[in-house]
């Protein structure tokens, strides 16, 4: 009885904070991400291997920051077909407007695996769904 109360809760924060995004950048990379409560989501990724090969990034996100006209994020996760390279995105979304359904998104992501560290700065808008 208090496992089933307990998911019955946790289903009603989703519920209460849930929010669905899209978002494009400059490195050919489109994704769809979750946020579940005021603070972490996850996002998964996709490359359409237009300059490398096809990829998928999947990362959990916490926001570190928030003020009223941005917010600062940092995630983990992984990348490649086989999610072989480990992620760490540092990034801002500026929301222009005053209603934050629109904003422009700064990320630096560090890249490690293969024996190799990558470091790709990135530029992006992202649209979320308001309720």
């Amino acid at each position: 009885m208090r496992v089933l109360l307990l998911i019955i809760l946790c289903l009603v924060g989703v519920e209460s904070y849930s929010q669905l995004s899209i978002s494009a950048n400059v490195s050919q990379d489109f994704s769809v991400d979750y946020k579940f409560n005021d603070k972490y989501r996850v996002e998964v990724g996709f490359n359409d291997g237009r300059f490398e090969d096809s990829t998928v990034k999947a990362t959990f996100k916490a926001e570190l920051l928030k003020k009223e006209d941005f917010d600062g994020y940092i995630g983990a996760g992984f990348i490649g077909t086989d999610f072989d390279i480990a992620t760490i995105p540092i990034g801002m979304d500026f929301y222009p407007f005053e209603k934050k359904a629109f904003s422009i998104i700064l990320e630096l992501d560090n890249q490690f695996g293969n024996s190799n560290m990558y470091v790709f700065g990135n530029i992006g808008i992202r649209y979320r769904f308001l309720k």
